[in-house]
């Protein structure tokens, strides 16, 4: 959904701004800074030890303000806990503080919104650590760094509220045993996007809510996601969505872009399970072993309901042959339902500009392998025209991903 290379303040805390680099040549931040929620959150200042303490390193202490219970918001312990690994920086102090035991604090530094993370010390002395800092946050008169840019979910101090609570509802159809699991969608868009959602709720397609929603949103593949609330305050999410589903008229997002498999409506099929066929000389002993496709088309995420394998002298296998203009032996067919694959290999290369490279997609939706060497060279098959048993060359042989090696 999100270009793994966007400089968003959504991934900020996931590495801080995505630089790595805050606290310069200080391992910091874990990269699941926002995982988790707030615990073991005690009021008591903690030391933290040090291993080995230099009378040249820099000294500070850190405060962690955690707001009203919140289970979404934004988990800052971690990105807290995570400085005790600092390199050349001695933490003397640890403290988290509940936001109504901390109004000194609070009306000190100006801060607006919570959870946030105050520190303080000889913070001037950690090379880069200030210039770095003006992304995320304030640097206070006193030279305390204060968090500000914190993203949702927080408590908003002035409006006395939480900001960014979302709503999303799975459309599922439990009786699709095949179909991708709604609850492993929603678990990728949080792991993506960073996301935690206050309520979740899960709908079932034939109860009247279900139907409501199907009609209401032109719902066309089960599962579905949609996603309601305070959607504008992650922009990274609105920015992000049109490539992975809709907004609608009253705010909410449609996940449409459902991992195969999925159940089509209004037809009810089950989309995403393709068909293989494989035709074969079984008296070529010495040619490739035709398995091979089904590990590299698996290597590519996609899933096969049915597999066939046929000895060329079968007729249904004669008339493929003859159908398709097929001139090598062994080869495979794949369905159309191969390119309910294509959105999710994107590439560069896509699965669409790879199966272009080694093989055919006919009128009729079938899709046929054509292009021997990229299977690698010193493989054998069998040439139709010439009926000869011909081996590739090793020389501009390339292989795809999951093809044999065979440079011996």
């Amino acid at each position: 959904m999100v270009k793994s290379g966007e400089k968003t303040l959504q991934y900020a805390l996931y590495g801080l701004i995505s630089l790595g680099i805050l606290f310069t040549l200080y391992a910091v931040v874990s990269t699941n800074v926002l995982s988790g929620l707030f615990q073991n959150a005690g009021s008591t200042p903690t030391p933290v030890p040090s291993a080995s303490v230099s009378a040249d390193q820099p000294k500070i202490g850190i405060v962690l303000i955690k707001p009203p219970s919140c289970r979404p918001c934004v988990d800052l312990k971690s990105f807290a806990d995570s400085m005790k690994n600092a390199g050349d920086v001695q933490i003397l102090s640890q403290e988290t503080i509940a936001f109504e035991n901390a109004s000194d604090l609070i009306a000190k530094y100006g801060i607006k919104k919570l959870p946030t993370v105050i520190i303080t010390g000889d913070t001037s002395k950690i090379p880069g650590l200030l210039g770095q800092w003006t992304q995320i946050g304030e640097v206070k008169s006193d030279g305390a760094l204060v968090l500000t840019k914190i993203p949702p979910v927080y408590y908003d101090l002035d409006q006395k509220k939480f900001i960014g609570l979302l709503k999303i509802v799975r459309l599922v159809n439990s009786t699709c045993f095949g179909c991708t699991k709604a609850s492993v969608l929603q678990g990728d868009l949080e792991a993506s996007a960073g996301l935690k959602f206050s309520e979740e709720s899960e709908v079932e397609i034939n109860t009247t809510q279900g139907k409501t929603l199907i009609s209401q949103y032109d719902l066309t593949k089960i599962p579905a996601l949609i996603i309601s609330g305070e959607v504008s305050a992650y922009p990274v999410l609105t920015e992000g969505w049109p490539k992975v589903g809709t907004t609608e008229s009253d705010g909410s997002l449609v996940w449409r872009l459902v991992t195969p498999p999925y159940q089509e409506l209004p037809s009810n099929r089950l989309r995403g399970l393709a068909t293989l066929i494989g035709i074969r000389n079984e008296t070529c002993k010495s040619c490739y072993d035709i398995t091979v496709h089904e590990r590299i088309f698996g290597a590519y995420g996609v899933l096969f309901g049915n597999t066939t394998y046929l000895n060329y002298t079968r007729p249904w296998a004669k008339e493929l042959v003859q159908k398709y203009n097929i001139t090598f032996l062994p080869t495979v067919l794949v369905d159309r339902e191969l390119e309910e694959y294509y959105p999710f290999v994107l590439g560069p290369p896509s699965l669409e500009q790879i199966w272009n490279q080694v093989g055919s997609t006919e009128p009729d939706g079938w899709h046929v392998f054509r292009n021997m060497s990229v299977l690698g060279g010193n493989l054998t098959f069998q040439n139709l025209t010439s009926g000869k048993i011909e081996t590739t060359p090793l020389e501009n042989a390339t292989a795809v991903d999951g093809a044999p090696s065979n440079s011996a």
